[in-house]
């Protein structure tokens, strides 16, 4: 068992994942229940302010249906499928995050607003009809996306 704890040790070492990641269930490589966790970088430059990256998931990512539009989300806001926001399972409200759709390295900065994705355990967040846009998988419907925390929300509301 300790030579096994060891070897994880030097590998997650060598690749970068820091040990209390371990520590919480995660494996060397990388896979949580949340979507796989990356190493974070230093920081990113977003909406004309350099944010530092608090964490990093690596998931899927759908959007909202047209029908949700105009309606009230979780955090009391009106969902406007015009607006860059997010739908995340846990992450408070207000949370700042930067998407990169991993397929083509197109990026945007959304603010989670509601709780979400309903249905798979495989998709991470659900992003509006403009995010996906920009992101640019409208048409497929679902990207595999890369998801850094800029800044955490201070909504209390769940």
């Amino acid at each position: 068992m300790r030579i096994r704890i060891a070897m994880l040790s030097t590998i997650a070492a060598l690749a970068g994942i820091a040990p209390p990641l371990l520590a919480q269930g995660v494996g060397a490589s990388g896979d949580s229940l949340l979507g796989r966790v990356a190493p974070p970088r230093d920081s990113v430059t977003a909406r004309g302010h350099r944010w530092p990256i608090l964490r990093t998931l690596v998931g899927k990512a759908t959007y909202y249906s047209s029908r949700f539009q105009g309606r009230e989300s979780a955090s009391g806001a009106i969902y406007d499928e015009r607006e860059l926001v997010a739908a995340h399972r846990t992450m408070p409200f207000g949370t700042l995050l930067r998407v990169t759709n991993l397929a083509n390295g197109r990026a945007v900065t959304v603010k989670v607003i509601d709780r979400g994705p309903h249905g798979s355990p495989s998709r991470i967040i659900d992003l509006s009809r403009r995010a996906a846009d920009e992101l640019g998988f409208i048409a497929r419907g679902i990207a595999r996306v890369k998801v850094e925390v800029l800044r955490w929300g201070r909504t209390p509301r769940s």
